[in-house]
């Protein structure tokens, strides 16, 4: 269960990365469009920026933690199993 030469899984972190540049290029149009051409910005578009902003500090978070996870060494192990059954979704 716990392996310490295991890579992280790239293709993860690309996956995330991708999705999130497209998302934030078609948040970018629709509010470059809102202003520039219709003039007019609601309140929906605000809730859009602000779920995006959540979005993408969460997937900022979770590349960082799926890029160093493997640089962490528990004091315990037995500390460390017991976390991870309690997180793990298996």
């Amino acid at each position: 269960m716990f392996d310490d030469d295991a890579p992280p899984r790239a293709w993860v972190v690309g996956v995330v990365v991708v999705s999130m540049v497209l998302s934030t290029f078609a948040v970018g149009m629709r509010v470059y469009t809102r202003l520039n051409i219709t003039k007019t910005f609601g309140l929906d578009d605000w809730f859009l920026l602000a779920t995006q902003i959540i979005c993408m500090t969460g997937c900022v978070v979770y590349c960082y933690v799926e890029i160093h996870k493997y640089d962490y060494k528990p004091r315990s192990q037995e500390l460390f199993e017991a976390l991870s059954a309690v997180s793990s979704c298996d």
